[in-house]
């Protein structure tokens, strides 16, 4: 007779199934704090290298304790491992057996390294690579700090040979920490009236206060000062305020942005729509009122849920800093200012590689060494600083040194080597400026393991507009550079100046958008080239046609309907456009790939009576149409 799989092998598979996903799911929720927890780690002891307050070393012992726990109960042996010997160093540092110093200290951030690097491949156990080199070296920097070992008690070593078991001996210790009174009386040595009458006197006399004549009486009390440590904390007399999380997938929250951005534009629709607007209804005007206050408060709930701040890309420099300052041997301060301000999470993610790179290359190329610092007239120590704010709907990050420069000299022989000037032709310091940011170009006489291969400024001026941002250089010889970086709050939902231009609806970017004029004929200036300058408050501007920019026609002249000026960066532009539709708040969607490559367009909107809004990117269209020939000019 033939067997087939009966109903309970069927019911057995799927609970290891369902054992395995679960296993799974709690394994990359240890994944998911672990990280937390080593990012908290890593910014603490960064701080115990200058604070080693018994707060901070009991947090970040509490911290590779947890670690190192979790990954034992999960059978990830290496983290385990790791985190043990880790966890050895961070307790005899809170014991104050010995003090922090870098050796350890990179010894440690090292295996923090090592564990975060293996939590990104938990299909293999999380594996370490190289783990036995980790342990040792953290061994050997415990070794080297830790101070000849106590020596034992002779309780201790009792225990230890089994002559004794370690419940008797706490209980004679327990017995040694009684009242004198009390032994006396367990042994049978002295009455309780007589010890009560002693203890009395005793009480009297500790009354009567001090005096010269009174020599003080031996002791009843106990003879064993009590320890401190083992006094419990006093309750504060306020209960202190409490934050619960809860862990959502940034998709979840991703599709709740958009559907808010979609009924902002659905309330627009209604609220907007030419049909109500010939209605007069005050009941009607109130209650769209409230709406739209409604929906503003939405939007702004779920863009909060999506806030972080910048303090975990300022730990993340901490650590570049400490890390180069040691391997390049110079004496540098990091001072972050507005770490708590808050960008959207893809934002904060896309900017942490560019600004790694500008850290890296003020420390490598701008700050000198202490001796040149101090030929110069410099503090012996120098200065990179971090600060961020939001300014008009916007994030603004700059980073400064107060090293040596850049000298546009250097700027300009490398640009003749590269054959991207030639050795007549007049150029402004601005213009020589922006080749830092070109592919290949660096000023470093050789390639090391920093710098020299000209990949780094590109990498954050790609990265910074690929998050619709900006990012400006300005340097001064002998006293410093500051890079500064100007990014969206948010990638999902963008504010628009809605424009009409040959039948198609375009949107203007609102923070990049100046003024809106009409020109008159005297005022347009027209170039054997084809193109046109405008005359606006006595500032001469090119102007660009919307429509000749995306092939829609041969291009209005400027005088037909009306030229909006915008900026980017440093350039300022005009767009000439047939009609300005109104301001709107749109949920900016990719391009299909089909179309994506067309310059000058960072996205689409779908509006809310279902016409299609391409949203302009203003800084690749006046590379592409007008290029640097305003700045070549000034």
């Amino acid at each position: 007779m033939e067997r087939g799989d009966s109903p309970m092998s069927d019911t057995i598979a799927t609970e290891q199934d369902s054992s395995a996903a679960s296993n799974r799911e709690i394994v990359e929720m240890f994944a998911e704090e672990a990280g937390e927890q080593l990012d908290t780690l890593e910014r603490l002891l960064l701080g115990i290298e200058n604070d080693a307050s018994d707060a901070t070393l009991n947090e970040a012992f509490r911290a590779m304790h947890s670690v190192k726990g979790n990954a034992g109960c999960l059978g990830l042996g290496d983290v385990e491992a790791v985190a043990h010997r880790a966890e050895d160093i961070l307790d005899g540092l809170r014991k104050r057996s010995f003090a922090p110093n870098h050796a350890l200290m990179s010894a440690v951030l090292g295996a923090i390294d090592a564990i975060r690097g293996s939590l990104n491949d938990l299909d293999a156990g999380a594996a370490i690579p190289g783990r036995e080199q980790i342990v040792a070296r953290l061994t050997a920097e415990l070794v080297a700090t830790h101070p000849p070992a106590r020596v034992p008690r002779v309780g201790e070593l009792l225990v230890a040979s089994g002559a004794v078991d370690a419940a008797s001996i706490d209980a004679i210790v327990d017995f040694q920490r009684r009242p004198l009174g009390e032994m006396l009386l367990s042994m049978g040595l002295v009455d309780p009236d007589n010890l009560e009458r002693a203890l009395a006197e005793q009480r009297r006399i500790a009354g009567d206060g001090p005096g010269d004549a009174v020599e003080p009486a031996p002791a009843l009390a106990p003879t064993v000062a009590p320890n401190p440590a083992a006094a419990p904390p006093a309750e504060a007399a306020t209960n202190r305020a409490e934050t619960s999380f809860v862990r959502v997938d940034t998709d979840k929250l991703d599709a709740l942005l958009n559907q808010v951005g979609e009924l902002i534009s659905a309330v627009s629709a209604v609220v907007q729509s030419p049909d109500v607007a010939t209605l007069d209804a005050d009941h009607f005007a109130a209650a769209s009122s409230q709406l739209l206050r409604v929906t503003t408060g939405l939007h702004d709930a779920a863009m909060a849920m999506r806030m972080v701040p910048l303090s975990g890309v300022v730990n993340k420099l901490n650590r570049v800093v400490r890390d180069l300052r040691i391997k390049l041997g110079k004496r540098v301060e990091f001072i972050a200012d507005g770490e708590h301000t808050e960008v959207d999470k893809s934002v904060l993610e896309g900017v942490a590689d560019p600004l790694v790179h500008i850290v890296r290359n003020s420390l490598d190329h701008g700050l000198e060494s202490a001796d040149v610092r101090v030929a110069h007239g410099k503090p012996a120590v120098g200065t990179i600083r971090l600060h961020a704010r939001h300014q008009g709907g916007e994030v603004w990050i700059s980073v400064s040194d107060d090293g040596r420069g850049i000298d546009p000299a250097k700027l300009r022989a490398k640009a003749e080597t590269l054959g991207w000037i030639t050795r007549d032709q007049t150029i402004s310091d601005a213009t020589l400026l922006q080749f830092v940011f070109r592919p290949g170009f660096s000023t470093a006489e050789k390639v090391t393991g920093l710098s020299g291969r000209g990949v780094g400024m590109d990498v954050v001026k790609t990265n910074i507009e690929a998050l619709r941002g900006r990012v400006e250089l300005n340097s001064v010889p002998g006293r410093g550079t500051t890079v500064s970086i100007r990014l969206p709050l948010t990638l999902a939902i963008i504010d628009v100046m809605l424009v009409r231009v040959a039948g198609c609806l375009f949107g203007l970017p609102v923070l990049s958008l100046r003024e809106s004029v009409s020109v008159t004929r005297e005022a347009v200036t027209a170039l054997p080239d084809g193109s046109n300058l405008v005359r606006i408050r006595e500032r001469i501007l090119p102007v660009v046609g919307l429509d000749a920019a995306f092939g829609l026609g041969p291009g209005a002249p400027p005088t037909e309907g009306l030229v909006a000026v915008v900026e980017h960066s440093d350039q300022i532009c005009g767009l000439r456009v047939d009609q300005l539709l109104g301001q709107r708040q749109v949920v900016i969607k990719p391009l299909d790939p089909y179309i994506s490559g067309i310059r000058g367009v960072s996205g689409c909107a779908v509006l809310g009576s279902g016409e299609i809004c391409l949203v302009v990117d203003i800084g690749q269209l006046l590379e592409t149409h007008v290029g640097h020939r305003q700045r070549d000019a000034a």
